[in-house]
């Protein structure tokens, strides 16, 4: 919610407005009353204090909101969800979980490099694009699967046979080897983040950027003040004697969407339509309004102000999450695989140039 249009808080707020009676009994507005501090008011350091009230057409106004004798108004309620299968070669050795073993062998099927080449992908961190590796992410073995398999290996051993003499099948020759690297979960997570990183980083920019403009728009726009003071001025009245509605500095702007529904009671207009009126008395050009929101018309597709702070604060704990995983998996690198383990240079030059390149402060 923009800036100025909330509920109070801090100083006692104490009620300044002078005290209305209608001359009949009006229609009431079901408005979240703000009350302010004297001191807030007199500094003017609020939208409400600017506000310049405007002159009422009180017997027009009785005509068209004043309640209906035996009537009561009435409330509207609304109320708002095969099975592949593989041939498998006797000479094979399978002892995970079908299932388990069937999402492996789909993955293994689906263009993925041989189990040597996908080692030597991650060490290096080269071959896999991000789609390929979060399908790896998805598929790492439990810790059950692999004392399924460490049970298998110590019964052949315990028969007289050797270890390398099981002839894996696939999805259990693709676990032995991703649990040949140490600490792969963490690794796999710094490297997809480092990614998804930019592009995350420019869509909660971009979505910052339009609040911050339409924040700018709902402070600057002259026609938005005349409207509110319109709503203030004839709710004020409209209000007058209802204990806790009555003499209000200003309302939670949420009720403009309320407005609408305020029927005259000959049912022939709206509430709407008389500040409408009202608000082209004092600006012929009035209805312009709905051009003088361009950004706040894009906050439609854009969170809520403190949704997109929690997405920045959210984006921040990553950095310093995944820069600390980093550190663990580089003092673990993999041995023994003909290439050299590139994980420690390349996130450290991913953390050190996006800590330099968005500050200190945003990744704090």
């Amino acid at each position: 919610m923009p800036p100025g249009f909330g509920a109070q808080m801090g100083p006692t707020p104490v009620v300044t407005k002078n005290k209305i009676k209608p001359k009949a009994p009006m229609m009431a507005l079901h408005w979240k009353r703000i009350v302010l501090p004297a001191q807030q008011m007199e500094k003017k350091k609020t939208i409400w204090r600017k506000l310049d009230e405007i002159e009422l057409d009180v017997d027009g106004l009785v005509t068209l909101f004043a309640k209906k004798k035996g009537k009561k108004a009435k409330t509207e309620n609304s109320s708002s969800q095969n099975s592949e299968k593989k041939k498998k070669k006797k000479e094979l050795t399978s002892v995970l979980n079908p299932k388990v073993s069937k999402a492996v062998g789909i993955l293994l099927r689906s263009g993925l490099p041989s189990v040597e080449v996908v080692k030597n992908g991650i060490v290096t961190m080269t071959f896999f694009d991000e789609d390929k590796l979060q399908k790896i992410f998805n598929n790492l073995p439990t810790p059950a699967d692999i004392n399924a398999i460490k049970l298998e290996e110590k019964r052949v051993v315990s028969g007289g046979g050797k270890k390398g003499s099981i002839k894996w099948a696939p999805p259990e020759r693709f676990f032995l080897m991703l649990s040949s690297i140490p600490i792969l979960k963490p690794r796999l997570q710094c490297w997809m983040f480092s990614m998804q990183f930019d592009e995350s980083v420019s869509k909660i920019k971009k979505e910052l950027t339009i609040i911050d403009n339409a924040c700018k728009e709902i402070k600057n726009q002259k026609r938005l003040k005349i409207l509110i003071s319109a709503v203030l001025s004839l709710g004020n009245y409209l209000n007058g004697g209802k204990k806790g509605k009555e003499r209000a500095d200003g309302f939670d702007i949420t009720f403009l969407t309320k407005v609408k529904g305020t029927k005259t009671n000959d049912k022939k207009s709206t509430l709407l339509h008389y500040i409408v009126e009202r608000c082209m008395e004092k600006d012929p050009d009035f209805r312009d309004i709905e051009n003088d929101f361009p950004y706040l018309k894009e906050t439609a597709n854009a969170p809520e102000l403190e949704e997109a702070k929690g997405k920045v604060m959210k984006i921040s704990n990553h950095f310093q999450a995944r820069r600390k995983e980093s550190e663990k998996v580089t003092e673990n690198p993999v041995k023994n695989t003909g290439a050299d383990d590139k994980f420690g240079t390349v996130m450290q030059q991913f953390f050190s140039k996006n800590e330099k390149k968005y500050g200190y402060f945003f990744l704090k």
